[in-house]
């Protein structure tokens, strides 16, 4: 644990060899909260303060993940004491830190436009220890804090959860003469805000923030009676401006609490094009609302912990992850824009389940003297879209001019990009686009607590899940799951792609007790044909998937067992009808055939 006022070492660097989501909750007795990480890249040298101003324990820690000694210079708003010395209102004091050192700072004052400035990019932290909201608790409020550069000027904020109390949103400014406008049920209030002021307002519904300069925002979710029954706690986070960066995000819950997520998008998008843990959005029960042509889609994900995923083909939108129970809860929010546009990287093509996305740095359309609307499929219609940095282009499997070639052991699907001059024939970029799609995928799964599907350039996005009956609409999604040796096994098949030609029929379905491919092993399912008598198939009304159980197995003194199977996917012919599918918490992995 950090101590007010102290130097440590206390610091964590996470280093990962692919893109990933790092969460961090933050618990203690009777209370929690969660933050949203910043990669390295993404952190500044600029920052504000922004605490909740109410409760004994206002605080922000300032890390230093550097290779080498930075110098932070602190512009108090209020009063804080640094190295026994009181500074009041404006006054700096200037501080240093030696690589991979942090100092955590705290004052019963608010510290709400506290500026702080570093010599390299450091890692700035702010919170409450002790804040204390109409639910009357003492409770931890934190959030890591995002550098002015990554600031924004437009935001739409809807509330959380219908409950008794309203919430607060926080309005810092960076700039001197700063006009910030809200709008909400019809009324519109105006405030003009110097570097580090502030507005506090209450949230009562959506409501819309627009700002000449940039501007941080942020949410403070009161502790409040729940329509659940019970008196749950506050958490603060940061409101992600509407430029909105990602169309995949990958976050996780805990079991413990009553989950909720928040969808925020421009109004073009429905809920059926999103696709939550691979299904629809509009599969589950919905609490939506509307402003000035972005909406909120809010789900009840119930007690399900671990890993999740949502997407969408084409738009892009931000997210809010929450829970609550029983005198505690946490939040945190997905969606901020990168600020680090790093260097130039090379086309990138991609083959994923449903699609192909090709990625064509911006700088080599500009250079042939074009525009973003210029670049476009076999089919013109089927425009290129601007990406921060590059021109991206998604090549759907069923239209835009993509033909489709079976060959053997796969089905491609081909399709050119071009980069026309405007009422020619003249191309100034051509690249050929090429996805081959294997028939053959074999599924390993083991249980283990996340939501994990594979897909690899060239493959199809088989999924596998487990389901407590024939109903097959209650997925399992906490494990290890424990079943009696007499009850049955409910398990999902189904290739995820756009194109309605293809079907699945699984050849071979095996149940080992280990991984080893050499190990012992059961079959249900061999070339198709049924191996045990207890296996029975469901039918379904998309050829897509394919639904089986089976009696429970156990092999002498395992405690668990591995179902692999192996799928045929293929075009044009029929093999069993079968329908769309959930997919629960698993982890899936392909092995060679």
């Amino acid at each position: 644990m950090l101590v007010a006022g102290e130097k440590s070492r206390k610091l964590v660097m996470v280093d990962a060899d692919a893109d990933i989501s790092v969460i961090a909750f933050n618990s203690a007795a009777n209370t929690a909260d969660a933050m949203t990480c910043l990669s390295k890249q993404d952190l500044g040298t600029e920052y504000f303060v922004f605490t909740s101003a109410s409760g004994q324990g206002n605080h922000f820690a300032v890390g230093n993940g550097q290779d080498v000694e930075t110098q932070v210079n602190i512009t108090v708003s209020g009063s804080l004491v640094v190295d026994g010395i009181r500074y009041q209102d404006k006054q700096t004091v200037a501080i240093t830190l030696a690589p991979q050192e942090v100092i955590l700072l705290s004052d019963t004052n608010d510290l709400t436009g506290t500026r702080l400035v570093s010599s390299t990019p450091v890692a700035v932290f702010s919170g409450n220890k002790c804040y204390t909201s109409s639910a009357g608790a003492c409770d931890i409020v934190v959030e890591q804090l995002y550098p002015v550069q990554s600031w924004g000027k437009q935001f739409v904020i809807f509330p959380l959860m219908t409950k008794d109390t309203k919430d607060r949103i926080i309005i810092i400014a960076a700039r001197p003469n700063t006009t910030v406008d809200l709008y909400t049920e019809g009324t519109t209030r105006q405030y003009h805000l110097q570097p580090g002021s502030q507005v506090r307002v209450d949230l009562q519904n959506g409501m819309l923030v627009n700002s000449t300069e940039s501007i941080m925002v942020g949410y403070l979710f009161q502790g409040s009676n729940s329509p659940l029954g019970f008196i749950f706690d506050p958490f603060i986070t940061t409101v992600p401006p509407n430029s909105f960066s990602r169309r995949y995000y990958k976050f996780v819950t805990q079991a413990f609490y009553y989950n909720y997520l928040l969808i925020v998008s421009h109004s073009s998008s429905s809920s059926s094009d999103f696709l939550l843990d691979h299904r629809p959005l509009s599969d589950y029960v919905l609490t939506v609302q509307h402003l000035e042509g972005l909406t909120g889609w809010e789900v009840n994900l119930g007690k399900v912990g671990g890993q999740h995923e949502i997407s969408h083909q084409s738009e892009t939108f931000g997210i809010y992850v929450y829970g609550v129970e029983s005198y505690i809860s946490y939040g945190y929010t997905l969606g901020q824009a990168d600020s680090y546009s790093g260097p130039e990287d090379p086309p990138e093509f991609t083959c994923l389940s449903h699609h192909g996305e090709y990625r064509l740095p911006l700088s080599l359309v500009t250079d042939a003297e074009l525009s973003i609307h210029d670049v476009h499929l076999n089919s013109p219609e089927c425009q290129a879209r601007q990406e921060g940095q590059w021109a991206v282009i998604t090549m759907p499997f069923d239209k835009c001019g993509t033909q489709v070639v079976n060959e053997y052991g796969k089905t491609v699907y081909v399709n050119t990009v071009y980069g026309s001059v405007p009422n020619t024939t003249v191309h100034r970029i051509e690249v050929p686009l090429r996805c081959e799609m294997v028939d053959n995928e074999t599924l390993i799964l083991q249980f283990h607590p996340m939501v994990t599907s594979q897909a690899a350039i060239g493959h199809h996005n088989v999924s596998m899940s487990f389901y407590q009956s024939s109903a097959f609409n209650d997925p399992i999604t906490v494990f290890p799951y424990e079943i009696d040796l007499h009850g049955r096994i409910y398990v999902e098949f189904k290739v995820e792609s756009d194109d309605d030609n293809l079907q699945i029929h699984t050849e071979n379905c095996n149940s080992s007790p280990s991984l080893s491919p050499d190990g012992e092993s059961y079959s249900l399912l061999k070339n198709g044909c049924f191996m045990d008598s207890t296996l029975r198939i469901y039918e379904s009304f998309s050829q897509r998937a394919q639904r089986f159980d089976f009696h429970v197995l156990k092999f002498g003194d395992s405690p668990e067992e591995r179902p692999s199977s192996r799928q045929d996917i293929k075009k044009n012919r029929t093999f069993l009808p079968t329908p769309p599918s959930l997919v629960g918490s698993v982890a899936l992995d392909f092995w060679p055939l």
